[in-house]
């Protein structure tokens, strides 16, 4: 069975930021590589992406296609349940939620303490760089 991952909008915001880094290579191996790892996504979760990369003043047409290329590509989860409130921080809460609902094995975050507690429902929470490594992404 190929890895389910969560993808925090932290992530997403650090791909931006820097061409360099582990999360530009993270979300390059995805879209390069497609079928590897499944990328796991809500509503919720399209919505908050769309939202920080609008803070980062991307432009609208690129938000579009990435959000357009990543729906057709990505593996949708409609969520039946609420946890909440579950973490410490309540606005990662659906992050959480996605993770359980969708049967992913890891949330990909540098926000690693936020979601100690999902490590309780036998989640993995890795920074990018450590998933790319489970991947064996150089």
């Amino acid at each position: 069975m190929k890895p389910r991952a969560v993808i925090d909008s932290n992530v997403l915001v650090a791909s931006r930021k820097s061409r360099s880094g582990a999360s530009h290579r993270l979300l390059s191996d995805y879209f390069q590589h497609p079928g590897a790892w499944d990328w796991m996504i809500s509503t919720a979760v399209l919505l908050e992406y769309e939202e920080q990369l609008s803070r980062l003043r991307v432009p609208r047409p690129d938000i579009e296609i990435f959000l357009d290329d990543l729906a057709a590509s990505a593996v949708p989860v409609r969520i039946p349940f609420r946890l909440r409130p579950f973490l410490h921080d309540p606005d990662d809460d659906f992050i959480a939620e996605l993770a359980v609902a969708s049967g992913a094995g890891v949330i990909v975050t540098f926000n690693t303490r936020n979601f100690r507690m999902a490590r309780l429902l036998g989640i993995r929470i890795e920074t990018p760089a450590e998933f790319l490594y489970s991947l064996n992404v150089p």
